[in-house]
Order: structure tokens, then sequence, then C-alpha cells
């Protein structure tokens, strides 16, 4: 057994167009997907500055047109440098979900992700359970995701194993 320092990398899941329209008009959480965009511009931005990997993951479900899937995908981190980032597009809630996701983590020899987005209940929900299934350490970040239903987040949030905020982290 090594007591290296886990590799870790930032993953930021589904912050993207076509969820701030789910949360604006399906799940009425407007204000609380803006303070998401907020506090994942400002992981990116620490995880950038130290020279951290950072994953941006968006969903592009199966189904959609071609058109309709560019619009509903454009990330909110588009307009950021990232010389340490990548952008991963996936069909389903997990992260692991139809990219090459596990093969790029195993080829830089990341063995810890600290995943956040939108929502806690779904995408870091899966992707998060879907890590652990695969040997890597998880870490989500409470306070840069939010959950489908505002008053279920703190119950959510107590059912991952490892839990951080950004204030007392970054």
């Amino acid at each position: 057994m090594t007591n290296e320092q886990p590799k870790a990398a930032l993953v930021v899941i589904d912050i993207q167009a076509g969820t701030h329209f789910l949360a604006k008009h399906i799940f009425k959480i407007e204000d609380n997907f803006q303070k998401l965009v907020t506090s994942n511009r400002q992981l990116i931005e620490a995880f950038e500055a130290r020279k951290q990997p950072i994953f941006i993951v968006t969903v592009a479900p199966k189904i959609f047109p071609k058109w309709l899937k560019a619009k509903f995908t454009k990330s909110y981190y588009e307009d950021m440098t990232l010389t340490n980032g990548l952008y991963l597009t996936k069909s389903g809630p997990s992260a692991f979900q139809t990219t090459d996701f596990d093969t790029i983590l195993k080829q830089n020899q990341i063995n810890k992700l600290i995943v956040t987005g939108f929502t806690t209940d779904n995408g870091v929900k899966k992707t998060v359970m879907d890590a652990e299934k695969l040997g890597y350490q998880t870490e989500v970040v409470a306070d840069a995701t939010v959950a489908r239903k505002p008053q279920h987040q703190d119950i959510l949030i107590n059912e991952f194993k490892h839990v951080i905020n950004i204030v007392n982290k970054f």
C-alpha cells in the first residue's frame, strides 16, 4: 500500500443550456441553477489555477435531432480557456455512459473525482455510483450541486460517502 496522494480531477455534470431550460421551466429552480453556475465557475478557476484536470460533461439525449442536441448541450463554460480541461458528451445520466471517460481517467492516472453539477439526484448520483464501482475515490461538492427539488438536497447529499464544500475546501 502506498501513501501517495490521489490524483484528483474536477467533474462538472450537465451545466448547460438544456438543463438550464429544465431548471427554469420544469423544476422551477432558476435561482438555484444560477448559483450552481457561479459556484462551478469558481471551482473550475481553482482547478485551472492549480493545473489540475477538469472534465466538463454535458448530456445529449439520443432521441434529440442534431440541431436540438447542439443547442441543448451548449456548456455554460465554453467561454473559459482551459489548459487542463476536456469536454465530454454523454447520452445518459452518468459521465461514464457512452463516453471514454474511464479510459481517459486511467490514461491520466486519475483516481479521485471531485463531482459537481446538475442534478444531485440524477447525473451527480449516477456518476458517483459508477465511479465507485470502478474503484475511483469520490467527493461530492455539496454547494456546487443542486437537486431537482431543493427541499431534498440535504437528504440526497447525506447519501454520499464523502462530501465537501467550496467554502472549506477551495
